[in-house]
């Protein structure tokens, strides 16, 4: 008996020695986590991309300002999950904090790719082109008879984001589309893709509307301000490209924002007898996101998800920068 207690004993011992028995090591874990400050990119966001975000909230919720660097560094977090090299496997992640860290969970070449990333968008740099956004939104059936059949071109399939490569067919679609008798145009200004820069679009409407009232009792008498705020809707775009190489790859966010028009109201009293009619906003959006890589002459057709009766179609293009005037002597 006690032999054979020796024996099993030295088979376990056996079994955790290194060399011994079937025990392999574990795999050594390639990957190395780093929180990087992206402050310095994001400082070149400006005064074009302030207030340009949207606040799209559910139903009912009271509004909240914009935060304009959150927006930024999401799309600059999209960048990097995208074309980060060597791309990520399954047990790597790209994820950001707050307005201005983000964290890479991956291997060396990858924070070496990261480095440079950010030491460029850190940089001057020239204009990657002009980047053109053209929208149109059109009732919910029709775009699903005329439009998403119309997006699938060669290999191309209809979806979230469609890229159509140059020539006649995308040509005479994109005309189409912008002159539909159904359909409602959104002018939205171009402006510089700078690289790594994060660029944002918007058209966005304001509306006033009676948010609370402020009550006092001033010598007998009861007096109701009205607490007066602003909402926001409207469209919205923001991008971050990066030259690789022939093309551009290009991150984007689209967002459609519907106010509720007229906006609902709730009459109370607010418990001193006199009747007040507060205002109620409510919002719904719509919201796309895609990161591709775009060669010259490509449009990407983004197709949001339907909102209030309608969808809406975004078409970018990246053009060549116009060229600069010479100045004067």
């Amino acid at each position: 008996m006690k032999n054979i207690a020796c024996l099993a004993a030295w088979s376990i011992l056996s079994a955790l020695l290194p060399g011994q028995g079937a025990a392999q090591p574990a795999p050594a874990d390639d990957r190395i986590a780093k929180v990087y400050d992206l402050g310095a990119v994001l400082a070149a966001v400006g005064p074009v991309a302030r207030g340009a975000a949207l606040g799209a909230r559910d139903p009912g919720e009271p509004p909240a300002p914009p935060n304009p660097a959150r927006v930024a560094l999401e799309g600059l977090g999209t960048a990097v999950r995208a074309f980060v090299r060597p791309e990520l496997r399954a047990d790597e992640e790209v994820q950001i904090l707050g307005e201005r860290w983000l964290v890479l969970l991956g291997r060396a070449e990858q924070h070496a790719w990261l480095e440079r990333f950010i030491a460029d968008g850190a940089a001057d740099a020239i204009p990657l082109g002009r980047l053109v956004v053209q929208v149109v939104a059109l009732p919910t059936a029709t775009f699903g008879i005329e439009v998403l059949p119309a997006l699938q071109q060669g290999d191309a399939k209809p979806g979230d984001a469609t890229l159509l490569e140059p020539g006649d067919a995308t040509d005479a679609f994109v005309k189409a589309m912008l002159a539909h008798k159904d359909g409602t145009r959104i002018d939205v200004a171009p402006v510089d893709l700078l690289p790594l820069r994060p660029s944002s679009q918007a058209v966005v409407n304001q509306t006033a509307y009676v948010r609370d009232f402020d009550v006092e009792i001033a010598q007998g008498t009861v007096i109701a301000d009205p607490v007066v705020d602003v909402i926001q809707d409207g469209f919205s775009l923001q991008a971050v490209g990066k030259s690789l190489g022939e093309s551009i790859g290009l991150s984007v966010q689209a967002q459609l924002v519907e106010l509720q028009r007229p906006i609902p109201t709730f009459t109370t009293t607010l418990g001193v007898g006199t009747p007040v009619t507060i205002q109620l906003p409510q919002v719904s959006s719509a919201k796309v996101d895609a990161a591709v890589e775009m060669k010259p002459g490509q449009v990407l057709a983004l197709t949001l998800p339907p909102l209030a009766g309608k969808r809406c179609l975004a078409l970018v293009r990246i053009d060549a920068m116009p060229p600069r005037k010479a100045q004067g002597r």
